[in-house]
C-alpha cells in the first residue's frame, strides 16, 4: 500500500469501521453510517486489507520525528492493525514509548548497495500470542551462537520462554 500517513490512517479508520458496522449488522443494530459525509465502500473479495498487516517497510530518510511518531504510534494501535508484528525503517525512529529496537540490517536500495535499516517490534510484542509473534526475525537479529538476548525493553522475569528455530 502506498499513499500518506494520514491517508493511510484514514483507509485503516474505515476498515475498522466496516468491521464494527459489519458487526453490528449481523446484530441486526443500525447501519453503515459517516458522520464526515464521505462516501465509505466496504472492502471487496480481492481488496488487501491494511488491517491484516504484519510487516512494514518506511523509506523513512525524509520523514520528520513527528511524522515517524504518529506511524509508531498508528502502528501499535491493536485496533487498527491488530496484527502488526514488525517495522523496517532506512531512518532511527525518534524515542517512542510503542516500539522497540530490536537490530539492524541491510538493504539495497536505489541510492546505495547497502543501506542500514532498523528493525523494530511492538513494545507489548512479549503479550501477544506466540503465533502472532515475527520469529524468523527476531532468531536472526537477536540470537548469535545458540544464544538469544532480548533488549531490555523486552525483558521480563519469571520463566517465560519464546521458542525459536536453530540457525
Amino acid at each position: 500500500v502506498r499513499g500518506d500517513l494520514a491517508e493511510i490512517a484514514s483507509l485503516a479508520e474505515q476498515e475498522l469501521h466496516h468491521a464494527e458496522v459489519a458487526g453490528d449488522e449481523a446484530a441486526g443494530v443500525g447501519t453503515p453510517s459517516s458522520d464526515t459525509g464521505v462516501v465509505l465502500t466496504p472492502p471487496g473479495p480481492g481488496d488487501v486489507l491494511l488491517r491484516d498487516t504484519t510487516h512494514v517497510f518506511a523509506c523513512s530518510v525524509c520523514f520528520d520525528d513527528v511524522l515517524l511518531r504518529a506511524m509508531a504510534d498508528a502502528l501499535t494501535n491493536r485496533q487498527l492493525f491488530p496484527r502488526f508484528q514488525l517495522l523496517v525503517s532506512l531512518r532511527v525512529l525518534p524515542s517512542t514509548p510503542s516500539l522497540v529496537l530490536v537490530g539492524e540490517t541491510q538493504l539495497t536500495t536505489s541510492w546505495n548497495g547497502a543501506a542500514r535499516a532498523r528493525v523494530y517490534v511492538p513494545a507489548d510484542l512479549l503479550d501477544r500470542p506466540e503465533h502472532a509473534l515475527p520469529v524468523p526475525a527476531l532468531a536472526r537479529l537477536l540470537c548469535t551462537g545458540g544464544v538469544c538476548t532480548l533488549p531490555p525493553r523486552l525483558q521480563w522475569g519469571g520463566d517465560a520462554v519464546i521458542r525459536l528455530p536453530r540457525l
